[in-house]
């Protein structure tokens, strides 16, 4: 039986574009990382509990104070006690090895967003009691996580955003103000989930950017070049 040269001379079909994945493409790292930033997280929680929340006093996010504006960068990492951190470990978990699909520095520009643009935003318009979690994050991965799908066109991001409304959508509820839960910052739930929507914005630019630069493959010898 022979073969069509046309059929021998055709490309491999070319690697799924990072913006597209949908899994990590070094679990193992992916994982490692995951882990390495729960256990800073429960060791800055024993630190906490052993100088009795002193942390939180010290670097928990003050809104609107210009001389406290470097507790953007800290009040993520702090949590007001044990079942504070154990609530948001697994969700974090989850969220944030989902969001290292398109590889780890596409991860750390995602995160930089979430972390800081969130932060910035929660100061600009929290309540003035302080602000201290990893919440903020959470609703940063899980928006991001949505919202890719959406802006880079992927059946496969579709349905694993679909899986993420239906297993977590109810925390959603919390970007709202609530008199059942006076003490929960929807402030900073809230600009995280924008935050993580415009760092899934910035993905789908780059990645059609990267669509427009890459050159169109000439035609295969005898065809007729469609």
């Amino acid at each position: 039986m022979s073969t069509s040269p046309e059929l021998a001379a055709k490309p491999p079909k070319p690697p799924r574009h990072p913006a597209k994945r949908v899994l990590p493409p070094n679990p193992v790292r992916a994982v490692a990382l995951v882990l390495g930033f729960m256990a800073l997280l429960y060791a800055l929680q024993v630190l906490n509990v052993l100088t009795l929340y002193s942390l939180n006093s010290w670097f928990g996010l003050r809104p609107r104070d210009l001389f406290a504006l470097q507790d953007v960068l800290f009040f993520p990492l702090l949590h007001v006690s044990w079942q504070h951190l154990v609530d948001n470990s697994v969700p974090l978990m989850i969220f944030s090895f989902l969001a290292m699909s398109g590889g780890t520095r596409q991860f750390l520009k995602v995160t930089a967003h979430v972390w800081l643009l969130g932060g910035l935003l929660t100061w600009l318009i929290a309540r003035p009691e302080g602000v201290v979690g990893a919440s903020g994050l959470i609703f940063g991965y899980l928006t991001f996580l949505l919202a890719r799908g959406i802006f880079v066109g992927s059946i496969p991001q579709f349905l694993i955003a679909a899986v993420l409304a239906f297993a977590y959508g109810w925390v959603f509820v919390l970007v709202l103000p609530s008199s059942a839960n006076p003490d929960v910052s929807w402030e900073g739930h809230l600009c995280g989930a924008v935050a993580g929507v415009y760092a899934a914005w910035r993905v789908a630019s780059d990645y059609r950017e990267s669509l427009q630069r890459t050159p169109t493959p000439p035609a295969l010898p005898g065809s007729l070049g469609v």
